[in-house]
């Protein structure tokens, strides 16, 4: 398996993803794909919620 850096468009953190599934992949978190969905943006600042732990669990199909 190999991986590959991505940055999240909401909050600017660096993540790692299966390089196979890094297509399919926007965010780094649950809950900064739910403020994408929203329209919401989040800051650097505003980002040190629980959610911000999961990584990768929005990918349902890898």
């Amino acid at each position: 398996m190999k991986y590959v850096t991505k940055h999240c468009p909401v909050c600017g953190k660096q993540f790692v993803v299966l390089r196979e599934a890094a297509h399919k992949v926007e965010c780094c978190t649950l809950g900064c794909l739910e403020r994408m969905d929203s329209g919401v943006t989040a800051s650097r600042d505003g980002a040190g919620s629980d959610a911000q732990k999961l990584v990768n669990k929005h990918v349902s199909d890898i």
